[in-house]
């Protein structure tokens, strides 16, 4: 029996047998590689091209680019050696209670680490357009009321504010020793430079014969219009790239994507308070934001 058999009949085994509570403590066996985020980091955007170079490279085709965990599982199945990669919020949802983040990042230890960060003021930016316009795509929000406060009600929210943002940060800025292997990655940076951020990654991966044509052609492939052209056109069966609105652009997902685009969004004081806020409770090892 391959190793991917085995694992696969375990963690299904685990599933039946184990309370959910105590799962939740443990990490799927199969994957290698965890692509960690917080929501509206752009983690979408980035396993859609590692989706597509995968898909693109070893031809084949699924519904779902985006699920880099389902793709890389159906490579193994037909004996191509991939590792299995992930994308999670690593617990973070719109529930989360900010004193109950979990700190605690000893069962990444095995694995290798991909953490996603953007500038808290961008992600809380998006994250006010997903609860006001958003929340009514989601089937898990469904009985959730979207969001009827102003941005700079959310600013100070208790546990959707900045400082869920922050705290999520610097719990893994303390913990970025914890698993196997570490990788920072810019939201900035890859727009800044999509295909060196991208090769950083892959070769991250160990997959370093991904060639720099597969990967070019997987950024066009994803590139902002057509990212949102499959959006409205509802090309892709997941929910997460669904509008809420298809005639309002700001219920996208791909809703704008700039770098520093809160400067349009966000008031003076809302500014000046955002970055105290940053300035004093971001860990330094995000400099690069204070």
């Amino acid at each position: 029996m391959q190793k991917t058999q085995y694992l696969n009949l375990l963690w299904k085994a685990a599933k039946i047998i184990l309370p959910k509570r105590l799962m939740n403590h443990h990490l799927d066996p199969r994957i290698d590689i965890y692509i960690i985020s917080y929501p509206k980091c752009g983690s979408t955007w980035l396993r859609f091209i590692i989706g597509k170079a995968i898909e693109y490279h070893y031809s084949i085709r699924t519904d779902n680019p985006m699920d880099t965990k389902k793709l890389t599982l159906l490579c193994q199945s037909r004996s191509i050696e991939v590792p299995c990669i992930k994308g999670t919020h690593d617990g973070v949802t719109k529930w989360t209670i900010l004193e109950k983040m979990e700190s605690d990042k000893t069962k990444y230890r095995d694995k290798k680490v991909i953490f996603l960060v953007r500038d808290p003021r961008d992600v809380l930016v998006s994250s006010y357009y997903q609860k006001k316009k958003r929340r009514v795509v989601s089937n898990r929000m469904k009985g959730k009321k979207a969001y009827n406060g102003s941005l700079d009600d959310l600013i100070e929210d208790a546990n959707e504010g900045v400082r869920s943002i922050t705290t999520f940060y610097n719990i893994w800025a303390n913990s970025k020793n914890t698993p196997r292997d570490f990788m920072l990655l810019r939201y900035e940076d890859m727009q800044n430079d999509t295909y060196a951020e991208i090769r950083k990654v892959f070769d991250f991966f160990d997959m370093k014969n991904i060639p720099e044509g597969v990967i070019r052609r997987a950024i066009e492939f994803c590139s902002f219009e057509n990212m949102r052209k499959m959006e409205r056109d509802r090309v892709i069966p997941s929910e997460r790239l669904l509008p809420g609105n298809p005639d309002d652009l700001e219920s996208y997902k791909t809703r704008k994507g700039k770098v520093g685009g809160y400067k349009e969004e966000m008031s003076k004081e809302s500014i000046e308070k955002m970055n105290k806020i940053i300035q004093d409770e971001l860990s330094d090892f995000y400099a690069f934001y204070k």
